[in-house]
């Protein structure tokens, strides 16, 4: 099965981040904290290594999202260029 390439509108938003010092599971929980969503909110393409710089895809689901559009769009522009906040410190 092929996968659909991303098209900019939707209910979900795809991240591709790349990682180090933390395994899918935290990053998942992290996005899910920035977001303020449910951890069963936020979806991942594999699991990866916790030792290993790796890229991974991750999608949100949005849902009865309230406020404002620049206002949100900001915010997911900081999370792309800044990251989520490491909450567990050096993993090294």
């Amino acid at each position: 099965m092929a996968a659909a390439a991303t098209c900019g509108e939707g209910e979900h938003i795809w991240l591709d981040i790349e990682k180090n010092g933390a395994n899918t599971a935290v990053v998942a929980q992290q996005l899910a904290e920035a977001a303020g969503v449910q951890d069963v909110d936020v979806g991942n393409a594999g699991l990866k290594d916790r030792y290993a710089i790796t890229r991974q895809w991750f999608s949100i689901v949005l849902r009865d999202v309230t406020g404002e559009r620049d206002d949100i769009e900001a915010h997911l522009e900081a999370i792309a260029s800044q990251g989520v906040p490491d909450d567990f410190g050096a993993q090294r």
